[in-house]
């Protein structure tokens, strides 16, 4: 049967309430979720196949950004890409109600978001199943248009020069135009999140960086969303 991604409505909270006793150390209550639910600055979705809810997804916004605040799906349902419907779910809400941005608080290493863009298509080069010997992540894109982006989706989401759009250009040295992101040097370290690279064949970027998960997250959300935005990649 087909999953249903919908708004949750009161009548979930004890599903709602259950789904956070199976997934959390410290769990929401059912009074927390209601008040969360009705505060008017939230949107919540819930994961429904044959009548039953298998898992949800709750978000908080303040003007144009929104924050995700729990993504909980039921052990036994996992991996049937109930998170995913949920996150594309939320997405296009999201979009719909004017939100610049969308973030999530995680607490794993880099290699889910590297699984991330593999499953999106793109050839990662270490893949999330190797080990690591240096902090440059190659993402092989295919398309000048994938690049560009990319690029434009890292640079959104820098602390400096963020209004900036990145173009490729013909830079000293190189055969080929050049595409470079950055304005992120606040914290006194060239290792910031940025991405670059020659626009030829394979067309990949090399990102690297990022001093706080924070700002590597948004960055990653960033260039996904911007390849979405050009209709290079689905979810």
């Amino acid at each position: 049967m087909p999953l249903t991604i919908r708004p949750a409505v009161p009548a979930d909270l004890p599903a709602l309430a259950a789904l956070e006793q199976a997934c959390f150390s410290h769990p929401w209550s059912e009074k927390s979720l209601a008040e969360t639910l009705q505060n008017g600055r939230s949107v919540f979705l819930a994961a429904e196949r044959e009548g039953e809810v298998l898992g949800y997804l709750g978000m908080e916004f303040v003007l144009d950004e929104g924050s995700i605040t729990n993504v909980a799906v039921f052990p036994g349902c996992r991996r049937q890409g109930v998170a995913d419907a949920l996150v594309t779910g939320l997405l296009h809400r999201a979009a719909a109600i004017g939100l610049a941005t969308v973030t999530l608080e995680v607490r794993q290493s880099n290699a889910p978001a590297i699984a991330l863009y593999e499953k999106l298509g793109f050839r990662v080069v270490p893949g999330s199943g190797e080990i690591r010997r240096d902090i440059i992540q190659a993402v092989e894109l295919g398309s000048r248009e994938a690049m560009v982006a990319f690029c434009k989706g890292i640079q959104s989401a820098a602390p400096v020069d963020s209004y900036v759009t990145p173009e490729p250009w013909a830079m000293p040295g190189y055969e080929s135009e050049v595409i470079m992101a950055a304005g992120a040097f606040v914290q006194g370290a060239s290792i910031e999140l940025s991405a670059d690279g020659p626009i030829r064949p394979p067309y990949a970027v090399y990102f690297q960086g990022g001093l706080t998960w924070f700002h590597a997250k948004l960055g990653i959300l960033m260039s996904i969303q911007k390849l979405l935005d050009a209709g290079i990649i689905e979810m």
